[in-house]
């Protein structure tokens, strides 16, 4: 599975995951968006309910017991531009821009991180005929506007 994103996934304990949602939390509370090196690392992001739609066709399709399935977008986002957009999306909503800092990389982080990802999905959209249906601006603009509701409710 690529990188889930997307409103009540709650906050993850792992420091590497749900990146997309810390980070418009983050930005949601004013705090600046940190990037290490450039930011252009492709990362593959996949909104919430693309998964689930992507397990219920997995479940109620026979021929996909003992496949390897990739749930995933197929499509590539830098990480500068994917943080851009929260950014943009986050000042459109509450009029403050929100900076973004590029440091960086700390000793020791795993080289993992540094690498391009964009998974392929053509196994799953062959077998179960699935398609995932949210473009990730769409994606981005209901998790800035999930976690705005949530803080000021």
């Amino acid at each position: 599975m690529s990188n889930v994103y997307g409103p009540s996934l709650g906050r993850s304990s792992a420091n590497d995951r749900g990146i997309l949602n810390k980070v418009t939390e983050s930005a949601i509370n004013g705090k600046d968006i940190t990037i290490y090196g450039e930011g252009n690392y492709m990362r593959d992001y996949i909104y919430i309910d693309d998964v689930v739609s992507a397990f219920i066709n997995t479940a109620i399709t026979d021929n996909t017991i003992g496949k390897v399935l990739n749930v995933t977008s197929g499509v590539g986002h830098t990480i500068k531009d994917a943080f851009s957009l929260v950014s943009d999306h986050v000042a459109k909503l509450t009029g403050k821009k929100v900076k973004i800092n590029h440091i960086e990389w700390p000793k020791g982080i795993s080289m993992i991180e540094r690498r391009n990802f964009i998974g392929n999905a053509d196994e799953l959209k062959r077998i179960t005929k699935w398609q995932p249906n949210t473009l990730f601006e769409e994606g981005i603009d209901i998790i800035v506007e999930g976690f705005w509701r949530e803080k000021n409710c």
